[in-house]
């Protein structure tokens, strides 16, 4: 009687431990095939995925949406020069946004990964990696190429989730801002004055004014503006050889160098093309800004449209601005003249 017993309480022990087995098993299976599986067994892969090496010899990218595909190109400014700038060379040619371009690179440079996830069909259709929101491809000096594919963006935390061509892995990244508004709209460089502070070792501003005669004809009269760096003591002086507030001429350096503009002219029917000769032949503002390597560049910028773009509307009151070395002028606010004037009596009271 007792042994019946004993084998009775033994089987029940025995069901109620396979159900607990069985319920834990449909679990894990659970997790496994239903919901994205963590990998957890390899820590050095949450490091970032991308090598700082190889994104430091990136000459080349593309950047594919749901509307459009854009190339960029990294390229000598010149023969002379060592010096390199990215433009973009599909579906246009301009230049490209260096600031832009340098986010990019190191958007992927500071990769912080908070979860891995295993490549599998299920985890690219939950995050939307079979049909990707976006893609960047990018290739080096040596034409290696990687794919960055990016899936659903988590609106809570601004997290993503990437594949990576030559990664098994889904990997969930924390800030994906660098890369959600990335097109042709914000790529060119609309910068009025495109060179690099550091590099700035003159400035000659010519403004031409007119004024009427007695005899009512037009008097040209110029006048401009020069400030340079002495060498020997490294300070900016005017062309009297006077010293400068070197604080003012950092701001006035940066708020010219941070001027843009809003349409870039790079297609020029024959009216477009009639009004810009027209404007630039006889600029109301010529600025030279020299660098070290004593490189003049000249910009032209015109007197105020008077007279209307019949490819586009509300042109009238704006300027064009032409960089000589670049060959699409751009359309900026007749505010950028103001704004000049006035920087430049702040820069020269001494």
């Amino acid at each position: 009687m007792f042994m019946a017993k004993l084998s009775k309480d033994n089987k029940s022990t025995w069901i109620i431990i396979a159900f607990i087995f069985f319920t834990v098993a449909m679990a894990l299976f659970s997790e496994l095939y239903q919901t994205p599986f963590v990998l957890l067994n390899n820590q050095n892969i949450y490091q970032n995925p991308l090598s700082p090496t190889y994104l430091d010899k990136v000459n080349h990218l593309t950047i594919k949406n749901n509307v459009e595909t854009v190339e960029l190109a990294l390229k000598q400014i010149s023969p002379e020069s060592n010096e390199k700038e990215w433009w973009i060379t599909a579906p246009k040619y301009l230049p490209a946004n260096p600031q832009i371009v340098e986010e990019i690179i190191s958007g992927f440079k500071n990769f912080k990964i908070s979860k891995i996830l295993g490549l599998d069909t299920i985890n690219k259709a939950n995050f939307s990696l079979d049909k990707p929101a976006l893609q960047i491809i990018l290739s080096n000096e040596l034409q290696k190429s990687i794919t960055i594919s990016f899936g659903i963006v988590n609106s809570i935390d601004n997290s993503t989730y990437i594949t990576i061509s030559n990664q098994r892995y889904v990997f969930q990244i924390k800030n994906c801002s660098p890369f959600t508004s990335l097109g042709l709209g914000n790529l060119p460089d609309s910068r009025l004055f495109p060179m690099n502070y550091q590099q700035i070792s003159a400035v000659n501003i010519t403004h031409k004014k007119i004024e009427k005669a007695s005899d009512g004809d037009d008097i040209s009269e110029n006048s401009s503006i020069a400030i340079s760096k002495d060498q020997p003591s490294n300070s900016w002086i005017n062309d009297k050889g006077e010293k400068l507030s070197t604080t003012k001429v950092n701001i006035f350096l940066t708020g010219l160098l941070s001027l843009k503009g809003h349409l870039i002219l790079d297609k020029k029917s024959h009216n477009i093309q009639r009004i810009i000769n027209k404007y630039l032949d006889d600029p109301q503002i010529t600025i030279e800004l020299t660098n070290k390597q004593n490189t003049i560049t000249r910009y032209y910028i015109s007197a105020p449209i008077r007279e209307n773009f019949t490819e586009f509307k509300n042109l009238t009151n704006n300027v064009i601005v032409k960089a000589a070395n670049r060959e699409h002028p751009i359309i900026t606010s007749l505010e950028v003249i103001s704004l000049l004037k006035n920087e430049e009596k702040k820069l020269l009271l001494l």
